[in-house]
């Protein structure tokens, strides 16, 4: 058999025996003939028996007609070039066969993968290479490709850099492009046209940020100075990114960023360097400033292998905060003198801010007056125990921001005192300069021993130790306050022997005289050894006194008395043994007046505890009925267990309706300062949603507008901006025709009996104001004037066209968002509000719920009834014991030794002949005041011992002899008298040291 086909029209080709013939992928190899030869080669005629004969494993059915024409059935070519077909013929034992191989065909599509890698930096080259191929039809690669066809490869894509790209014949004849590299543009997915002829396919790189070479700190304004208050934190995180040439955010991490500062500002916490996350960002969290006022910078830098990247930087302008004080101004006259018991000069206080100006917020009683004694120390804060006054109330014609402290009185202790102003609101405290005032003692009023002398008593004898009246005193001037007053008093003392007028004999002094003359020099008089004479006349257990008049001749007509009683015996024997009745009777007196002192002063803490607890009670029955009519449940507040639990329950209310979402300003707030009132879209909030967006969006372009109260601060502002800031001062508005605020609707005045529908009211009784309220109202008195608020625009139209048939009619906003204007156009975009959303912030706020504010006013009246609660109890407790300490055995026993000393008393002043007590001047007697500093027990004096008396041991200073003298009486009572009569003459300066 002999086989052979036509291809392309062209001469026939033979095919062998088991032989390979190419043919286009998924075409025909057509004109397929064949001629059957026998054994001698001659070719057999096909008949009909023959063609039937004849099996081809290509096709199923052979057509007759056509074998019998000596041809064959079309082969079918593989659509994969990777595929044969094997082609069998057979025919009464003859058998041929051959094969059919698929070649490509022309190339109809092409086909672009990229390799190991699709991300590229921005900036950088592609690692990985772009393989294009050519395929047929049927998928197979195009093999044969002709000189000159790169020419006719052409790559394209946004930004992409054409000078960096190479194209080359890759293996396996394919088309290999590398240098891809992009410049510009965004980041994220990116498509490259890969073009050959009219073929065309696509490849998506993922385009990332290149190295980073920039910085930026987002949501940060670094073209303007952050205004940050000291000692205050910024109201954002610093957050550092690190971004590419073309500002795009990297993703680099574990990059170190540090921010660098100048030494003229302190952050805290201190920023320390740190590392970029997954995101190519450095959080330095937010810090607080502090450092003086002005404008200082700050840097991020990232060192990003040896290569340093600096930021922005950011520059902090620190403004002082007006609302902080830092020190207290005092004015006072400082060439004044003082003097016990007059009145203090006018101290005048003006508390100066971090502006450097005074700070006109602060509120009386957050200042106090501290007067105390000084101890010689620069006391920097004023100790526990001081006098403490608040401010006088203001009087017309004070000066605002100014605190007046008149008519003060001078302390009674002569001295050097300090004074000092306290600023206290719980959040600062500050603490004036030291104001040391000198105070001098009053004039001179009375005469006073230093030391008490007992009650002398003499015979006319021979023995000196029995004519002794005075061994050693001392007599001091002092004023109407116990303070010594002779300094610089120079004079004289007369001692003089007095008695009754009914009584004719008077003891003369040693010397036969009835007068002795001291030396007075700087207030003070010494008396020594005074003695009656030997045998001098006298009545025998008469009560005589020496009378001490002191004069000065540099002072005029002023004397001072000072009276000391003595007895006066004709008998030695008697004398000594009326002397020991003496010292029991001075015994005696000091420890009755000990005991009256103890319980007077016990009495009247009682009536003081009284007062206290009646006080105590009415406050908290007046906060309890306040708490009635505020609806708080009175079963809580039986113990201070129940108010506590009710008082924890108030509070967490209060802090979750703190924390509900509200409405608030997105606008950048004012620089604070006392003159800069704030933006307007701070100034004001308003409760009602509807209300709240239609005034918004009426006021859009005045919302950023800074209010300032001065013309030279609003330039001052609009300096700094740039003139890109609205602002508007107070005393440059015209304030004449600014509307009345509370005045009616306009339609009252014509038809007072209309009620028109839609609910008219006035847009500014809307508004609430936070602080201010006063300036407020003429800001959007001038703005808002006399706006109108209805329910929708039917009712707005409707209203309108009644109120213009007799006045003029403002400007109607409705609540679902129409205007009609002053004009009366309304209707169009430019006369409907939008969503709330789109004005980007500028909004008013909305405040704190009525409940919120209930709430707090409910926890300040439960605090105060608990305080009221604690005070009524402990007075009570406190008043309770007192009471049970009258009631005490011990002091049972000191009323008993009391009767007992006083029946004593009246014994031996009966056995002494005395029907009242001795008179020791005209004046009280007061011992001397130990200092401020002295302990009450160190100011007790002890009494020196004398074993038996002679001429220089009798009484001394004027105190009575020890024990070993006077008749012993061991009993309980008389060791406790005794002990208080010690004690007495120094315990009014013991009370007078607790400085109240």
């Amino acid at each position: 058999m002999e086989l052979c086909y036509h291809g392309d029209g062209t001469k026939a080709s033979p095919i062998k025996d088991g032989q390979e013939i190419l043919g286009t992928a998924g075409e025909h190899i057509k004109g397929l003939e064949f001629t059957i030869k026998d054994e001698a080669g001659r070719v057999l005629d096909m008949n009909n028996t023959l063609a039937s004969k004849i099996k081809v494993n290509w096709t199923p059915k052979i057509s007759k007609d056509t074998v019998l024409k000596g041809h064959l059935p079309d082969v079918k070519v593989p659509n994969s070039a990777s595929d044969t077909k094997y082609c069998h013929i057979s025919c009464t034992g003859v058998e041929f066969s051959f094969t059919v191989k698929a070649i490509p065909g022309d190339p109809v599509q092409i086909k672009c993968k990229c390799g190991s890698g699709t991300k590229v930096r921005l900036g950088e080259i592609l690692d990985s290479h772009i393989l294009v191929t050519l395929k047929d039809k049927y998928g197979n690669d195009v093999q044969k490709l002709y000189h000159g066809i790169l020419k006719e490869l052409s790559v394209s894509g946004d930004g992409l850099v054409d000078d960096e790209m190479e194209r080359a014949l890759g293996q396996g004849c394919s088309f290999d492009i590398k240098g891809i590299k992009f410049e510009g543009g965004s980041l994220g997915s990116r498509e490259l046209c890969v073009k050959w002829k009219e073929l065309t396919d696509y490849v998506r790189v993922e385009v990332i940020a290149g190295k980073p070479t920039k910085i930026t700190i987002p949501d940060w304004n670094v073209d303007q100075p952050v205004s940050i208050y000291n000692d205050h934190k910024f109201s954002k995180p610093l957050i550092v990114q690190l971004c590419d040439e073309s500002g795009n955010a990297s993703s680099e991490p574990n990059v170190k960023v540090q921010l660098a500062k100048e030494p003229g500002f302190k952050l805290t916490p201190v920023p320390q360097p740190q590392k970029t996350d997954v995101q190519g960002r450095a959080y330095f969290g937010i810090m607080t400033v502090s450092g003086k006022r002005g404008v200082f910078e700050m840097q991020p830098k990232a060192f990003c292998g040896r290569t340093v990247i600096s930021g922005p930087k950011i520059k902090v302008s620190i403004q002082p905060d007006v609302t902080k004080p830092i020190s207290l101004v005092v004015e006072y006259d400082k060439s004044a003198s003082y003097t016990v018991g007059e009145t203090l000069t006018e101290f005048v206080v003006k508390v100066i801010a971090e502006d450097e100006n005074v700070m006109t917020g602060a509120k009386p009683s957050h200042i106090a007056m501290k007067l105390w004694q000084s101890d010689g120390r620069i006391d920097t804060r004023p100790p526990t125990k001081t006098i403490s006054s608040v401010p006088d109330s203001r009087r017309r014609g004070d000066t605002n921001g100014h605190f007046y402290f008149r008519n003060r009185k001078v302390p009674e202790i002569s001295g050097t005192h300090n004074v000092m102003f306290v600023y206290n609101d719980t959040k600062y405290e500050v603490f004036s300069n030291l104001v040391a005032i000198n105070v001098q003692p009053g004039p001179p009023v009375k005469l006073v021993p230093l030391q008490i002398p007992g009650t002398p008593t003499v015979s006319n004898t021979q023995k000196i130790a029995s004519r002794s009246l005075i061994r050693t005193l001392q007599l001091e001037l002092r004023d109407e306050f116990d303070n010594p007053a002779g300094q610089n008093v120079n004079g004289k003392v007369t001692v003089e022997v007095m008695c009754a007028d009914t009584v004719n004999e008077v003891p003369q002094l040693a010397g036969n005289t009835r007068k002795v003359v001291l030396q007075l020099e700087n207030g003070r008089a010494t008396m020594q050894n005074l003695f009656i004479q030997e045998n001098t006349p006298g009545k025998d257990g008469q009560e005589y006194f020496l009378r001490c008049v002191a004069n000065s001749p540099s002072n005029g007509k002023w004397t001072a008395l000072y009276d000391i009683p003595f007895l006066f015996f004709n008998d030695a024997k008697k004398q000594s043994q009326m002397a020991t009745l003496t010292k029991e009777r001075d015994s005696l007196v000091a420890a009755i007046k000990t005991y009256k002192s103890l319980f007077v002063t016990t009495n009247q803490l009682i009536d003081e505890l009284k007062i206290a607890v009646h006080e105590a009670n009415r406050e908290k029955t007046k906060l309890r009925e306040e708490i009635k009519r505020q609806n708080i449940p009175l079963s809580q507040l039986q113990s201070l267990t129940g108010l506590d639990s009710l008082l924890q329950q108030r509070v967490k209310e209060r802090d979750q309706l703190l924390n509900v979402s509200r409405r608030s300003c997105g606008l950048q707030p004012a620089v604070r300062h006392q003159e800069v009132l704030g933006k307007i879209a701070h100034l004001a909030m308003v409760r009602d949603s509807d209300v709240a967006r239609v005034l918004s969006w009426h006021m859009t372009t005045d919302m950023d507008c800074v209010i300032t109260h001065t013309l030279r601060k609003a330039k001052e502002i609009h300096r700094d901006s740039g003139g890109k800031q609205q602002v508007m001062s107070l005393d440059t508005m015209y304030k004449k025709n600014l509307p009345d605020w509370d005045k009616p609707l306009p339609h009252i005045r014509f038809k007072p009996n209309w009620r028109p529908a839609g609910n008219p009211v006035y847009a500014r009784t809307f508004l609430e104001f936070p602080q201010d309220p006063s300036n407020c109202k003429i800001v959007f008195g001038s703005l808002l004037g006399d706006a109108i608020i209805c329910n929708n625009l039917d009712h707005a139209t409707l209203y309108r066209q009644e109120l213009v048939k007799y006045t003029h009619c403002p400007t109607i906003l409705t609540r679902d968002g129409e205007r009609i204007r002053s004009n009366g156009k309304f209707g169009g975009l430019l006369n409907k509000a939008p969503a709330i959303e789109r004005l980007r912030g500028a909004v008013f706020g909305e405040p704190l719920t009525l409940k919120y504010h209930a709430v707090c006013t409910q926890i300040d009246t439960l605090q105060n009834y608990r305080v009221a609660m604690v005070k009524y109890e402990d007075a009570n407790k406190e008043l309770e014991e007192q009471q049970a300490a009258l009631k005490d055995p011990e002091m049972q026993a000191k009323h008993r030794e009391c009767q007992e000393a006083e029946e004593q008393l009246k014994d031996i002043d009966s056995r002494l002949g005395l029907g009242r007590q001795p008179n020791r001047g005209r004046q009280p007697v007061r011992p001397p005041q130990p200092s401020f500093d002295e302990d009450p027990s160190s100011a007790k004096r002890s009494r020196p011992s004398s074993g038996r008396q002679s001429d220089t041991s009798s009484i001394v200073n004027g105190v009575t002899p020890s024990r070993s003298s006077a008749p012993s009486t061991p009993t309980r009572q008389s060791a406790r008298r005794s002990a208080m009569a010690n004690d007495s003459p120094n315990m009014g300066g013991a009370k007078r040291a607790r400085y109240n």
